[in-house]
């Protein structure tokens, strides 16, 4: 007997029975959209595709380190710690690289040199996130490199991606790309191994786009390269051998993973009608910046998780993983190690060569979003490529419109971020003001703009703290209208749609009395008052309680119900604080309002303490 036998042969029909509970839920039901439109299904058969070629089978990820803080010595003092972690790799970034997000290193090739003093980087796998200005001194970098014994380097320089996201550079985009066709000859003098170019996933994906948008301005800009290879004399293949792809990973465990297959599918295609042969990308994994949060940082750690799970699966050859707290903390620079740690030596994820390969949902998800790759870069090329589709603002306003209408699903809750806009845990404090970025709808721009998910509603906490520093609470009160089925559940459920923007509730003592709650709201404080409610409240009587709240001085009333009826449509309820509504939106006007009511009542004490002192 077979270890096979031992388990039951069951049918795709006898899924499907399962999957539908017999028949009575609609399959069709079940199915999701990813951002670029494709199903995911709850069903798939047994996928039958040969496993496609990344990461040797057995071969294990290099760990890579993110420095992106200190000066030459301090950094390699880090190298050594992150070394004597489990790295096997180091990722250092510039200040000007559009990675740095507002931290980074100056980086030259004396640097470098120092950095590497006494052996540092002996045995390391070194890439070096470079920007327009600090590509400038790469040649010094790579000469640099090999003084100091270092057998492999990636400058990681997209161009075209940094044109995109910083609106120029020093020179044209394709002066740049000729730039660094000069780098790779100069690496082969030097007998380096690594890239001197990539293409950049990561900048357009923090700027909101989709996978196959992702994916699609990646092969646009290779195209690109290897057009400029071209008129300039280079060798195609020369080009392709020193041509990274780097590519962010996040929580979707499924799209991450189909994104990286998909990768490898769409550059051997591109190769291969180039007529390149023997030449296979090699790709840098980094989780993604975008799904990060300031508040409650931990939680990053999971999503972290998923996205290195996502990259190892899709056989990335190398993987960068985010510390939880973007602030140089040895807890978390060393708990990204850890992640990748555990992820080899416990996990043992490094042992089969592309284990998506047989299941059904990835080969199919994977398929499917090459397509819908290949069709977003022939629409780039339709355009004169990718620099025109840049310059026209026809691309940067795609990814745009996918930003936003993912915010959108964020405010929301179509999208639940758990820490964000779903289960915040109030004992953790939101972030200061001056951590935060300006909130997400600055405007329309060609450039691609850095954002990340949980920013709208950490630009609310922000508020909320500076109106608590200012001497005005951020706080609503609870009125219950009664204490029927599912009050509390609609009490639970506002005070932390409050929370997520850094609002506290102040609970009604008595409910159903509409005198007990005026009183109770004069009292407390609060401008703004939320009306919570059981399935079984009429609304006559949230009707009656909201105008009396604000006659009693209520500048905004929300509403939040349980059950069947979150929402109610009464001309006196201002918003609510359901699933399905603005949620930034309405926490927004919510904290208008009490600034608003709050700076009234400081200068009517002020105008009442002048009076005194006059008289």
């Amino acid at each position: 007997m077979t270890g096979t036998d031992l388990f039951p042969r069951v049918s795709a029909a006898d899924w499907e029975a399962l999957a539908s509970r017999a028949g009575r839920v609609d399959l069709s039901m079940l199915t999701a959209r990813s951002d670029d439109g494709l199903p995911v299904g709850p069903l798939y058969p047994a996928g039958d595709a040969p496993p496609i070629a990344g990461r040797t089978p057995g071969a294990r990820w290099i760990v890579a380190q993110r420095i992106d803080d200190g000066e030459a010595e301090t950094i390699a003092a880090t190298v050594r710690t992150a070394v004597a972690g489990g790295a096997t790799g180091a990722v250092l970034v510039a200040t000007d690289s559009t990675s740095a997000h507002g931290r980074g290193i100056a980086i030259d090739g004396e640097t470098l040199k120092r950095i590497a003093r006494d052996g540092a980087l002996d045995g390391l796998a070194l890439r070096i996130d470079l920007g327009a200005d600090s590509v400038a001194t790469a040649a010094g970098m790579i000469r640099g490199a090999s003084e100091a014994g270092i057998d492999s380097l990636c400058l990681a320089f997209d161009p075209v991606a940094t044109r995109a996201a910083q609106g120029a550079l020093p020179g044209s985009g394709e002066e740049a790309i000729a730039s660094l066709l000069v780098l790779g000859a100069t690496m082969d003098e030097a007998a380096l191994d690594g890239e001197a170019m990539v293409a950049d996933g990561r900048v357009w994906h923090d700027a909101g786009a989709s996978e196959a948008q992702e994916l699609g301005a990646m092969l646009a800009t290779a195209t690109l390269a290897f057009r400029i290879a071209d008129e300039t004399g280079h060798d195609r293949g020369a080009l392709a051998r020193r041509l990274g792809l780097i590519l962010a990973v996040d929580a979707d465990q499924f799209l991450s993973i189909a994104k990286l297959r998909a990768a490898r599918q769409l550059f051997a295609r591109l190769y291969a009608l180039l007529g390149i042969e023997g030449v296979a990308s090699r790709v840098h994994a980094e989780t993604s910046f975008r799904m990060m949060s300031r508040r409650d940082p931990y939680l990053n750690m999971l999503r972290a998780t998923g996205a290195a799970f996502a990259a190892a699966v899709g056989g990335a050859e190398t993987l960068a993983v985010l510390p939880l707290a973007p602030d140089g903390d040895p807890f978390a620079d060393r708990m990204a190690r850890n992640i990748q740690s555990i992820a080899l030596d416990e996990a043992s994820l490094f042992r089969v060569g592309d284990p998506g390969a047989g299941s059904g949902a990835i080969e199919a998800l994977s398929g499917e979003l090459a397509e819908a790759a290949w069709n977003e870069f022939r629409a780039i090329e339709a355009e004169g490529g990718i620099l025109a589709a840049i310059a026209t603002g026809s691309l940067p306003g795609r990814i745009a419109a996918m930003r936003d209408d993912r915010l959108g699903r964020v405010a929301t809750r179509a999208i639940e971020i758990v820490g964000v806009n779903v289960h915040v845990d109030r004992s953790r404090p939101p972030a200061t003001a001056g951590e935060q970025a300006p909130p997400a709808d600055a405007g329309p721009s060609s450039r691609l703009r850095s954002v990340r998910l949980a920013e709208p509603f950490e630009h609310l906490c922000a508020r909320s703290r500076d109106l608590a520093a200012s001497g005005i609470p951020p706080v609503v009160f609870m009125g219950r209208i009664d204490t029927s089925a599912g009050t509390d559940e609609a009490v639970a459920a506002a005070a932390d749609a409050l929370a997520t923007g850094g609002l506290e509730a102040i609970e009604a003592v008595e409910p159903g009395d509409d005198q007990a709650s005026d009183a109770a709201f004069a009292q407390s404080g609060a401008a703004v008052a939320c009306i919570a409610a059981g399935e079984s409240a009429s609304e006559v009587a949230i009707a009656g309680m909201a105008a009396s709240l604000k006659d009693a001085g209520a500048a905004l009333v929300l509403f939040h119900g349980s059950g069947k009826r979150p929402v109610i449509d009464l001309p006196v309820i201002d918003g609510t604080l359901a699933p399905g509504a603005d949620l930034v939106a309405n926490l927004g006007k919510t904290l208008d309002a009490i600034a608003n009511a709050g700076k009234k009542m400081q200068n009517h004490a002020g105008d009442q303490k002048a009076r005194g002192s006059e008289s």
